[in-house]
């Protein structure tokens, strides 16, 4: 580099919490100050008023891209879930089952409204978009549409997760990546949710 004469550059490097690690990947640093400690899952979650300030409890549709990073089978492997903090009753569930489908669940009352899934590889990019009104549940996956369920009662819920579930268990978390998520307070109709998908 040259710089004109007469011109001063200060440059200041501040380096915090360096680490190195032995995976394909960086996590999120583990503070600690004398004593090792272990690495507790990453668990983001959305509640209160930074929750209902934003989501339709009438209608709307969720748009998610994801990717499994290990093909394992076990309950529906969470991208999302919308539910009710200490309960089960009421939720939305968003992610795969097995390694083949994905998977749209709403239940309400502890009652099974809509189950929803169309073919895909999870250890790929999925790119869902699911959508909810009174007696209309549907989603699609990378550009294709499931079985729309027409008789469906919305859960009212309270909080949202990625890529966990409520009272999370090991087969359950996504143990993947999440890579966009958008959240529109309408429901899109099918061929919309068939091209943001695709």
């Amino acid at each position: 580099m040259s710089y004109s004469s007469g011109v001063a550059i200060d440059v200041t490097i501040r380096v915090g919490l360096p680490q190195l690690e032995q995976g394909a990947f960086a996590t999120s640093v583990i503070a600690t100050s004398t004593t090792a400690r272990s690495r507790s899952a990453d668990v983001a979650t959305m509640t209160g008023t930074n929750f209902s300030n934003w989501f339709n409890q009438s209608e709307g549709t969720i748009y998610i891209e994801y990717q499994g990073v290990n093909n394992v089978a076990g309950a529906t492997r969470r991208a999302v879930e919308i539910g009710v903090s200490g309960a089960i009753n009421e939720r939305y569930i968003i992610g795969y089952i097995a390694t083949t489908s994905s998977r749209v669940l709403v239940i309400d009352g502890g009652v099974t409204q809509a189950d929803v899934s169309v073919t895909s590889t999870q250890s790929n990019i999925v790119k869902l978009a699911a959508s909810y009104i009174l007696n209309n549940i549907a989603q699609a996956t990378n550009g294709v549409s499931g079985t729309t369920d027409t008789s469906a009662t919305l859960p009212t819920v309270d909080q949202l997760w990625f890529g966990t579930a409520e009272g999370s268990t090991a087969n359950t978390v996504l143990n993947g990546y999440i890579r966009s998520f958008v959240y529109y307070p309408k429901q899109l109709p099918a061929f919309e949710l068939r091209m943001l998908t695709a």
